[in-house]
């Protein structure tokens, strides 16, 4: 292969890594909200809320390491779209990360 499609052939591999399209699974579930502006503050937790809380989407994510800034970094994009305000970690194996963005109702 010369060169030039080498670089070409990187550049889209980085360009999918980049964008978070390499296997990462995103399902709606019953609520429509608004998204929330990319960069959005959202919490990450281990356990589901104790308040009122409504499941937004879930999604299945892959990080190399699975430490809470990875995690944090590769979910970020669809809680933030999704309009979540925290994204629960219900599986984390072998850099297979799964849980549930939700929406906090008022009070939670």
């Amino acid at each position: 292969m010369e060169r030039t499609s080498w670089l070409c052939v990187i550049a889209a591999l980085a360009a999918l890594t980049a964008s978070g399209c390499m296997g990462d699974e995103v399902v709606r579930t019953h609520l429509d909200e608004p998204p929330r502006p990319m960069g959005c503050n959202f919490e990450l937790r281990t356990d589901m809320p104790a308040g009122g809380y409504d499941d937004v989407a879930t999604v299945t994510a892959h990080v190399a390491v699975a430490t809470d800034p990875a995690i944090h970094e590769a979910v970020a994009r669809a809680v933030c779209e999704h309009g979540g305000d925290a994204f629960v970690v219900t599986d984390d194996e072998n850099g297979t990360v799964r849980g549930e963005v939700v929406k906090l109702r008022d009070g939670a």
